[in-house]
């Protein structure tokens, strides 16, 4: 064998060993552009719906048959679904059972005569809905809403009839609602927006399951015992293992950014951002990476290495903003995710997708600092390893 072959040994050793596993980091890979497909199909299509109002489907049981009983059933048919009931209490039972029917008004007798200003007694509508449900607080707000205006326009001195056609009068004049985003406009947010917010998701399962698995076959008694007796010293050994680690980190992180071309989103190659959004993920790989080593060294059982392969991808992911965005989730959990590298990866993500033209210099302020954060996990987690190595060789 010649030399440089001979000095080439451990760089092939190791190849050979990640192509073993490799079917783990194509089943990751799967699963990854799979939801990321699934994901950014769904949000970007549900973005553009966030305002729209829902119609809420609302049996009436009118028992008293008054001019305000009418005016509430026609204000509450303006924006639902409304039809007289006259069956039986199962069928209600029924229907709500199986959200065939989302919330019961029963209008009893005396309702109208009670409004009156002059009114002897307070009678009540009965209401039966889905608990909690988002759609029973609207509607309930719609009727306070009503009652209010009905009570106005009689006080006034309007008649119930009167009322109750100014009432309708004034649901019927919406006015034009214009939402403005100044530079964000999250409702045209790109698509690869949204396959780019679960790269971390397949960094840190791909590497932590690679780094791991192949650690632990160099860990291997018979594997360690020909290392030491061969004629490639230690520091070299390293070197080739570390560049065959990067030559397979780089093939995944070139395959990474072809997958926005999969989810629709080729404009991602045409962003004026584009070069803060590829050194964002080189660095969140660098902590991946870094993450893989430690694990794959503390790791010593394929039980473990997936345990914490599933813990740690999925507890970063769905604490950092990876799969809830960062804000629907509450304050004391933003405050832990400020903790996690995930959570400044989504955040330059998040703000870069949104702008359309130049990056202000408080833009780029965000962008830095949270790229100089994910780089001081990236060190600490490695130093951290090294010295755990360190105290490891001391023992041993």
């Amino acid at each position: 064998m010649k030399a440089s072959e001979s000095n080439r040994t451990v760089f092939r050793l190791y190849l050979a060993m990640i192509k073993k596993n490799m079917g783990y980091f194509a089943m990751y890979f799967g699963i990854f552009i799979g939801m990321a497909l699934i994901f950014s199909n769904t949000q970007s299509s549900q973005a553009e719906k966030l305002f729209q109002a829902a119609r809420v489907t609302i049996p009436v049981i009118d028992r008293d048959q008054s001019e305000a009983s009418k005016a509430l059933t026609e204000f509450l048919a303006q924006d639902n679904d409304v039809y007289a009931f006259a069956g039986d209490e199962a069928e209600l039972n029924r229907g709500l059972y199986y959200r065939e029917m989302d919330y019961i008004l029963t209008i009893p007798a005396g309702f109208g005569a009670s409004l009156e200003p002059e009114g002897a007694q307070d009678v009540q509508l009965e209401v039966v809905k889905v608990p909690d449900s988002t759609a029973g607080y609207y509607i309930d707000a719609d009727i306070e809403q009503f009652l209010m205006r009905y009570r106005a326009y009689l006080t006034a001195g309007f008649s119930a009839q009167e009322a109750g056609e100014h009432t309708l009068a004034l649901q019927g004049s919406v006015g034009a609602v214009q939402i403005e985003t100044g530079t964000q406009n999250l409702a045209t947010r790109p698509n690869w927006a949204y396959s780019l917010n679960y790269l971390p998701y397949l960094y840190l399962s791909v590497f932590i399951y690679c780094i791991s698995f192949v650690l632990k076959a160099f860990r291997d008694r018979h594997v360690e015992d020909r290392l030491r007796a061969s004629p490639i010293p230690a520091r070299t050994q390293a070197l080739q293992g570390f560049q065959a680690f990067a030559l397979v980190f780089a093939a995944i992180w070139l395959l990474s950014l072809l997958i926005p071309l999969l989810a629709k989103g080729a404009d991602f190659y045409t962003s004026p951002h584009l070069g803060w959004i590829l050194l964002n993920a080189f660095v969140f790989m660098l902590v991946a990476a870094s993450i893989g080593f430690l694990i794959g060294n503390l790791a010593h059982s394929d039980v473990v290495i997936s345990a914490l392969t599933n813990v740690v991808g999925l507890g970063m992911c769905f604490l950092g903003g990876v799969f809830v965005p960062p804000e629907l989730q509450s304050e004391s959990v933003q405050k832990i995710s400020r903790f996690l590298p995930s959570w400044w990866y989504v955040r330059i993500v998040d703000l870069v997708s949104v702008r359309q033209g130049a990056l202000s210099a408080a833009d780029t302020r965000i962008i830095g600092e949270s790229l100089l954060i994910q780089l001081a996990f990236a060190v600490a987690i490695f130093a951290l390893t090294l010295f755990l190595l360190q105290q490891k060789g001391r023992k041993s």
